[in-house]
């Protein structure tokens, strides 16, 4: 990831020193990095961008933000100049045995979650944490029970997520006939949400987007989560990915035109591309107008409000009649609300916002463009 990033700084030039406003350490296990490359890492990404502004992630397994000497986020403050720093963390449930029965028991336990919050504190770093609600059998009272235990140890952020597993998806649960018979109805784990987002809004969270909620005094601080409202404006929101899978997309101003390209997958594949000095990305994704329309749409849906303004401003007013039967369904189901100026998600819209957005954009997935891959050719470029 070093070299790769000397190499697209030498093809865009206009990158060096250009001011980040969220570096994001993820990937679900990066705090699996060993201390010195890690650190080489952040020295080489402080010595290419201007990060004094940005708030910093790093995303990782419980256990490991207190494994090794010297600890990543000691590292990580120390290398990075950087405004916010703050980690993010898969909980998923404190009930041990469904831990255990998650296989996920080694990456920690209640107490280790709290010691990561402790820590991430004594740092003056905020901390995050994922739950999974709906687990197969799982009551709605060990649901209730998870979110208050992620409030006494003093999260900042909350991230709620519905457990989607359904026969076929093809993982070792849901090929499993009783668990997948012990799943609630999509009505009652609609109703487990509600419950479960009142839970958050009582103790003094407030909701900033699908699944995240924050604490509300960080409302007007500095400290608050940037990284996710940051990612909405994809209109002016470039993004640069490094790694296996790292995806990257800019867009014009005149959000008439973007592109989005990614990495091979494959560490092996990645290796190889980075060794040959050629172009690391080997897909892309070239947005049309009506891409454009739809990535507006589903990531302001992500932050609650579809604003109409702002659509008929980059699209133009016609473009509303590509999606008005839609948008009709949608509110008479009542999971959009419909007002003068902007479309809001519903409480139960919320639930089903990836509903929502696979009625949005069901013709386009059809029939419009898809990835496509590039092949390099004798001069050693991709084409």
């Amino acid at each position: 990831m070093v070299k790769e990033v000397h190499q697209r700084l030498s093809t865009q030039p206009d990158l060096e020193n250009a001011r980040v406003s969220g570096l994001y350490l993820g990937g679900g296990t990066a705090n699996l990095t060993p201390p010195e490359p890690f650190r080489l890492l952040a020295q080489t990404l402080a010595g290419a961008f201007d990060l004094t502004v940005a708030e910093v992630s790093l995303e990782g397994v419980p256990i490991n933000f207190l494994r090794g000497r010297p600890l990543l986020i000691d590292v990580m403050q120390e290398e990075l100049p950087s405004r916010h720093f703050r980690i993010s963390m898969g909980i998923q449930t404190f009930s041990e045995p469904r831990l255990e029965q998650m296989g996920r028991l080694a990456f920690g336990r209640p107490s280790v979650f709290a010691s990561v919050v402790e820590a991430a504190h004594q740092r003056n770093m905020t901390a995050s944490g994922d739950l999974l609600f709906n687990l197969p059998g799982q009551q709605q009272v060990e649901m209730c029970d998870d979110v208050r235990q992620a409030v006494d140890i003093g999260l900042d952020q909350i991230c709620l997520y519905h457990l989607v597993m359904f026969r076929g998806l093809g993982t070792i649960w849901s090929r499993d006939e009783p668990l997948l018979s012990s799943l609630p109805s999509n009505e009652k784990a609609a109703d487990n949400w509600l419950e479960l987002r009142e839970i958050l809004l009582d103790n003094g969270y407030r909701q900033t987007s699908l699944t995240n909620f924050e604490r509300s005094e960080l409302a007007d601080d500095p400290r608050r989560y940037r990284y996710e409202p940051i990612s909405y404006e994809s209109g002016h929101c470039q993004v640069l990915g490094f790694g296996p899978a790292g995806i990257s997309y800019s867009a014009a101003p005149d959000s008439q035109y973007a592109l989005k390209t990614m990495n091979p997958e494959s560490s092996a594949e990645y290796l190889q591309a980075i060794h040959s000095e050629r172009t690391i990305w080997n897909r892309y994704f070239q947005y049309e107008q009506q891409d454009l329309e739809l990535l507006h749409f589903t990531r302001r849906l992500a932050s609650l409000r579809i604003d109409k303004g702002r659509f008929s401003e980059n699209f133009g007013t016609s473009a509303w009649k590509r999606y008005q039967d839609e948008l009709s369904v949608l509110v008479e189901e009542k999971l959009l609300l419909d007002s003068q100026h902007a479309y809001t998600v519903s409480p139960r819209g919320m639930f089903f916002s990836d509903s929502i957005a696979a009625l949005l954009t069901e013709g386009r997935r059809r029939n419009g463009p898809r990835w496509r891959r590039v092949h390099n050719d004798n001069s050693g470029g991709y084409m």
